[in-house]
């Protein structure tokens, strides 16, 4: 096969162990939080002489052991006790609670 009848192979090459950098990169959080989870041994890493190298799987199985699961509603509040959003909203609850006020008082 002579030089111009050779078929030019491009292979994308994703790496398996990340450095610190390209880890914090990868959760979006900072270099430092990646050093602490090295330092606490959170994370299982490889020392390759000075550089501290994490796999891909590990980070991953890592933020999976982290997750908070549960129903969302939870944080969805009842009609009934939600906060008014608009200035006659506003208005209407506070006439709302002086009425039920002054009927708890004249109830006594």
């Amino acid at each position: 096969m002579c030089a111009s009848q050779a078929v030019e192979v491009t292979q994308q090459i994703t790496p398996r162990m990340l450095s610190i950098k390209s880890a914090a990169l990868y959760l979006n959080t900072s270099v430092w939080f990646i050093r602490t989870l090295i330092w606490e041994r959170k994370v299982p890493h490889v020392r390759a002489g000075h550089r501290f190298l994490l796999d891909i799987g590990d980070l991953d199985r890592f933020v999976d052991a982290e997750k908070i699961s549960g129903p969302i509603a939870i944080f969805a509040r009842p009609a009934e006790t939600a906060k008014p959003t608009s200035k006659l909203e506003r208005k209407q609850a506070t006439m709302k609670a002086r009425s039920g006020k002054a009927t708890t008082k004249q109830q006594q």
